[in-house]
């Protein structure tokens, strides 16, 4: 207890404490953290498990992810041009009134969105998607209202393959499976991800939960979190802006194929050949995972891969005043690795 006690001189104020500067007082409360870890058991949160191997401390106190460096990489070119998984068009119902307009079940078929076609012929999935599109219909220039809106999300789940038959039975019973809400993380170094003993420890206590319920099955995992970047960190003066958050696959998806990190949005291969990568364009974001690849991995695995898509249009009058005639669709697709099954469907109009 003498260090600890040496520890705790040190940040008292008659010892010039206040006069430390921010990163010294950073390095004196860590050392002070591991201290405490050495002689006192730490207090168990009884909403997660505890690890197997003694618990890493002061993963809670970060606030700077030094390993995120993608501010500082040359930005890695992906042609996108030929990404556009939504395709809507708002002139040919524009003379159709809000009402009418919204009720409208002319959403884009979520059977061709799913999967896209690169520039190379090559297959995609999609794993996660979000768009949003709008389109002012008012007859007054330079305003923004009233406007439409179709939002898409699209997020998928990994599901045994044994479990195809139950899941359809209890489709087809109107069962339906509600949005796949996605896991993120806001304290994990990038680079620590997805094989370092943070990241294990993160999964082995449930703090990344990957489980998710489909009726039908027992063993359904989504397919990718969220690592946080934004506001949840301190801006790092040497960058211009705070980092983005970023999508990533699962780790039994990057360890398969023994993936790389290409330190900006993509994952990589032996062959450094791009399998699963983040794309965002003004008309909609996603993470991809190229076809073969996740035809290899379903049928290594013995998996499926259910899609949950959210469709949603509405329309708002002004701003603050909240969306009126909102008419929603909700869509699951079954891909057992080698084809689409059927989808089903609920219509749901809210006025």
């Amino acid at each position: 207890m003498l260090l600890l006690n040496k520890e705790l001189d040190l940040l008292h104020p008659s010892n010039g404490f206040e006069r430390l500067g921010k990163k010294y007082s950073w390095i004196l409360l860590h050392r002070l953290a591991g201290i405490l870890a050495d002689h006192f058991p730490r207090k168990i949160d009884s909403w997660y498990r505890e690890p197997v191997l003694p618990r890493l401390q002061s993963i809670d106190l970060r606030d700077i992810d030094p390993t995120d460096l993608r501010a500082f990489y040359p930005q890695i070119e992906i042609n996108t041009e030929w990404y556009e998984p939504i395709n809507y068009n708002f002139d040919i119902t524009e003379n159709l009134s809000h009402d009418k307009w919204a009720e409208l079940k002319d959403f884009p078929n979520l059977t061709e969105i799913v999967e896209v076609t690169d520039k190379q012929g090559e297959k995609w999935f999609h794993l996660s998607l979000y768009s949003s599109l709008e389109k002012v219909i008012s007859n007054e220039n330079n305003t923004k209202y009233p406007h439409r809106n179709l939002r898409t999300l699209i997020n998928t789940a990994f599901v045994p393959y044994s479990d195809i038959k139950n899941i359809k039975k209890e489709l087809s019973n109107n069962n339906f499976i509600d949005d796949l809400r996605i896991r993120h993380d806001n304290k994990l170094l990038i680079l620590e991800y997805p094989n370092t003993i943070t990241c294990h420890q993160r999964f082995e206590t449930r703090e990344i939960d990957l489980e998710c319920e489909i009726l039908g099955t027992e063993k359904a995992e989504l397919t990718m979190i969220q690592i946080l970047k934004g506001n949840e960190w301190e801006y790092d003066c040497s960058q211009d802006e705070y980092s983005e958050n970023i999508n990533v696959p699962v780790p039994d998806l990057v360890n398969f194929g023994n993936l790389k990190w290409d330190d900006q949005s993509s994952w990589l291969d032996e062959s450094k050949t791009i399998q699963v990568t983040e794309i965002s364009t003004v008309i909609g974001s996603g993470l991809l995972i190229k076809g073969n690849y996740l035809k290899d991995f379903l049928q290594a695995s013995s998996l499926a891969l259910i899609f949950v898509g959210f469709q949603e249009k509405f329309v708002i009058n002004k701003q603050f005043s909240g969306a009126s005639s909102i008419h929603e669709l909700r869509t699951v697709y079954i891909f057992d690795g080698q084809n689409i099954i059927n989808p089903y469907k609920i219509h749901k109009a809210i006025t």
